[in-house]
């Protein structure tokens, strides 16, 4: 049966295989549905970050494998590689058919853009005809735009800020674009340019009149779904009918997510209606208006404010929806489920007033998320409660019952007064989740006190520990390779610098000299691991290690540092800087943070303040000496600037 002749497809019941090559003769039209979710996918691409393409490189790489597999097969072992479903309805129109997809649409799409590609670049003096390609939401998303060709005018289309869909398409071209490069381009490959070609471009046997035996063929699965007419259907007819078959083929693989479902719905309800009495209620607007939302979650700075640490949104928009159906009591359901009993009545008696109301409610909530954000306190704020576990339909449901911003942080950090942060300890469970709450609101009210807002986002990439300023000696170091490492890395790393200092006079000071004995000591320890087998006889590096760390703590190698898990000796980094310098001394970390901080790692404002002893006092830090140290003062100054700050909300 010769494929590429439509009336030999229209009617046909069962299953056909349709290679991909008989699609390529121009005649060929697909709609995808308004429906329909947009043209999204994951990335899985190893060094490239936010490329959102996973599907197109499982599709590439399966592809080339397939070639290479089967590249020796002849035409007794022909080999088939099946796309997925294509499950498409014929619509007549005064120039033929269109074909409308209601399944396999991601393919379709992708597929579309690897014919380009291939055809642009290894058909460039004959290029074949491909199909054509609309997506009814994105009807300015021309297909026949996309160029691979560098020196055309169009190579950069589309553009991404145009629409997500254009996003999503022109990540999928720029990476199918790499995928030639690296795998086809010229003068290397030339078997596999070939058999690809052949794959996806010969005609297939059962075309009329043609002389070729191709040996491996693309396939997609066909299945027509006819125009349903039996009159016991409800009022929407075959539209219903078209998108209960989607949702139903989709259960189980990638499903559209609840705020789609919802675009669905409004698209229904505005084209089921007999009139159009708004400028915003028609498909093409909404459709618009829809996507400046979506933008608007696409901007890490806001989205971070207001989403659960603990969730994940395939879809960023589906956050608004469980906002809208929390905050009026529909918890129990999902957002869809929700939304589709509040319309199920304009399904069958269409009312675009009604349907405008909807949609007026939908904004009036966008636009509660966007004033916070946009206000630097309420940002800062309800940023803040919700990466503490409160949702944002808690701060709006406590707001309108008239309770204030500050009044839930209280309640959230669970201390009377600034005073209890004296007895919080990092070993106790309960205490260390308070302090850790209370060195994030420091930094969110010192941003808040210079009027900048918080970089959540910033914030929220990574994970941040609490740290110790000055080290736990009880941290142990067991291993003869780590300690040292140690001694070499961390102690004579630090002390080898103060072993110069010297006075007014010119003489070394006692500090230097203490210096200098420490380096000889652990020189002498170096030595005795060695003559002993690389071993610690009678553990002598502990007391070691006791002097050096006494004596970047209190400038005494004979007095310990007190209450070294208490807050005034902790402080909030980055998990990975704080892996980096695991043991390491004072001088050390602030070495390493300042490197940090000028490489472009994020260091929280109060962080980078305590380690430059900001909240010292100048006239004790005056020397190279002391700047160099965390001491007993420094922490209690840095406990009274901490007290001084949280004191405004308790």
């Amino acid at each position: 049966m010769d494929l590429t002749i439509i009336g030999h497809v229209i009617g046909h019941a069962d299953p056909i295989e349709m290679p991909v090559s008989e699609l390529l003769t121009g005649s060929y039209e697909f709609s995808i549905p308004s429906y329909q979710r947009g043209y999204r996918w994951e990335s899985s691409e190893v060094g490239v970050q936010n490329n959102d393409v996973k599907q197109v490189d499982d599709l590439l790489n399966d592809l080339t494998t397939f070639v290479k597999t089967n590249a020796n097969n002849n035409t007794s072992n022909p080999a088939k590689y099946y796309l997925q479903p294509l499950m498409v309805k014929p619509l007549q129109t005064s120039n033929g058919y269109v074909w409308e997809v209601l399944d396999g649409q991601q393919r379709l799409t992708t597929m579309l853009l690897i014919l380009r590609c291939i055809n642009e670049k290894l058909y460039l003096n004959a290029p074949l005809s491909l199909y054509t390609l609309i997506y009814q939401n994105r009807k300015q998303l021309d297909f026949s735009k996309i160029t691979y060709n560098p020196t055309s005018p169009n190579y950069d289309y589309p553009y991404p800020a145009d629409s997500l869909d254009s996003y999503f398409v022109r990540k999928a071209k720029d990476r199918i674009e790499r995928w030639y490069n690296d795998v086809l381009a010229p003068p290397y490959q030339q078997p596999l340019r070939d058999k690809l070609k052949e794959l996806l471009f010969y005609p297939d046997v059962s075309r009329t009149g043609t002389t070729m035996t191709p040996i491996l063929r693309a396939v997609f699965i066909w299945y027509n779904v006819e125009p349903i007419s039996s009159p016991s259907q409800s009022i929407m007819g075959n539209r219903q009918h078209d998108i209960e078959i989607f949702n139903r083929l989709n259960r189980g693989k990638i499903s559209l997510t609840d705020s789609e479902l919802i675009k669905a719905l409004f698209l229904l309800c505005i084209k089921q209606s007999p009139t159009s009495g708004s400028s915003l209620m028609n498909p093409d607007t909404l459709v618009r208006k829809w996507d400046e939302m979506g933008k608007k979650f696409q901007n890490d700075k806001f989205w971070k404010m207001i989403v659960p640490k603990d969730k994940e949104y395939s879809n960023r928009m589906d956050l608004l929806f469980d906002f809208i159906r929390d905050c009026q009591g529909g918890k129990e359901k999902s957002s869809y489920r929700y939304y589709y009993q509040k319309m199920r009545h304009l399904l069958a008696a269409p009312n675009l007033q009604q349907v405008e109301n909807l949609w007026d409610e939908i904004k009036s909530y966008f636009d509660i998320l966007c004033k916070w954000h946009e206000d630097v306190q309420k940002h800062n704020y309800v940023g803040y409660l919700v990466d503490n576990g409160v949702t944002i339909s808690e701060i709006y449901r406590k707001i309108a019952n008239g309770t204030n911003l500050e009044k839930m942080i209280k309640d959230n950090i669970e201390i009377g007064n600034e005073n209890d942060i004296d007895t919080l300890s990092y070993q106790n469970r309960e205490d260390f989740i308070k302090i850790r709450k209370i060195l994030l609101l420091f930094n969110v009210l010192t941003c808040d006190r210079y009027d900048q807002k918080f970089p959540f986002n910033l914030y929220r990439d990574n994970y941040y520990d609490i740290e110790h300023v000055n080290s736990q000696t009880d941290n142990p170091i067991e291993k003869i390779e780590e300690k040292r490492e140690w001694i070499k890395e961390h102690a004579f790393a630090c002390l080898r610098f103060d072993r110069t200092e010297k006075d007014a006079k010119g003489a070394f000071t006692q500090a230097a000299i203490v210096a200098r004995n420490l380096i000889i000591e652990g020189i002498k320890l170096l030595r005795a691991f060695k003559q002993n087998g690389n071993r610690d006889l009678g553990n002598q590096f502990k007391p070691y290690r006791i002097k050096v760390e006494n004596y970047y703590a209190s400038g005494n190698i004979g007095k310990a540092m007190a209450n070294k898990d208490t807050i005034g000796n902790l402080t909030l980094l980055n998990s990975t800087i704080n892996r980096e310098y695991k043991n390491a001394l004072f001088p050390k970390k602030l070495r390493t943070l300042k490197r940090s901080d000028q490489e472009g790692s994020y260091i929280p404002l109060c962080t980078k303040y305590m380690f430059l002893k900001y909240y010292s006092n100048p006239q004790a830090n005056v020397s190279a000496f002391n700047m160099m140290r965390w001491r007993e003062t420094d922490q209690e100054e840095y406990i009274e600037a901490i007290k001084d700050t949280i004191k405004t909300i308790l």
